[in-house]
C-alpha cells in the first residue's frame, strides 16, 4: 500500500498546484508519514493484545485452542479483510488516468497563462 500511497500523493500534490499554483511536496510526504507511525505501532501492538486476550500462555509447551484460532486468524482472515477494505477504498480513488492528463494539461495551460478547468468540477480554475 505505501507503492499506492505515493501514487496518490503524486496526484494530490498535482491537483493542489493547479488549484494553488504551488508545489507541496514536503509538506505532503511529511504529513503523510504521520499515520503510518501511528498504524505500524498499532499493527505491532495488536497481536500482543489479541492473544493476551484469548489467554496465550507463555510458558507453556502448547497453547490453549482459542489461541491458535487466534493466531489463523490474524494472519490470514484480518489481513484479508485489510486488502479488501482498501480494494473498496482504491475504487473510490477519483483519479484516473484521464483525470491525471487533465490535471497536468491544465498546469501546461497555466504555465503558458491560457486558462485551467477543473477536471473534478468543471469549473474555471482561478488562482488568487
Amino acid at each position: 500500500t505505501n507503492v499506492s500511497f505515493n501514487v496518490f500523493t503524486s496526484d494530490v500534490i498535482d491537483y493542489d498546484e493547479l488549484l494553488t499554483g504551488k508545489r507541496r511536496e514536503s509538506t505532503y510526504h511529511s504529513v503523510g508519514n504521520l499515520p503510518s507511525l501511528f498504524f505500524s505501532t498499532a499493527g505491532k501492538a495488536t497481536p500482543l493484545i489479541v492473544l493476551a486476550a484469548v489467554g496465550f500462555e507463555t510458558d507453556a509447551a502448547t497453547q490453549p485452542e482459542k489461541v491458535v484460532i487466534a493466531i489463523r486468524a490474524m494472519v490470514t482472515l484480518f489481513p484479508a479483510a485489510i486488502l479488501l477494505a482498501a480494494f473498496l477504498i482504491f475504487r473510490m480513488y477519483p483519479v484516473s488516468e484521464e483525470a491525471h492528463d487533465k490535471i497536468l494539461s491544465g498546469l501546461t495551460d497555466f504555465g503558458q497563462g491560457k486558462p485551467a478547468v477543473d477536471p473534478f468540477t468543471g469549473h474555471a480554475v482561478v488562482r488568487e
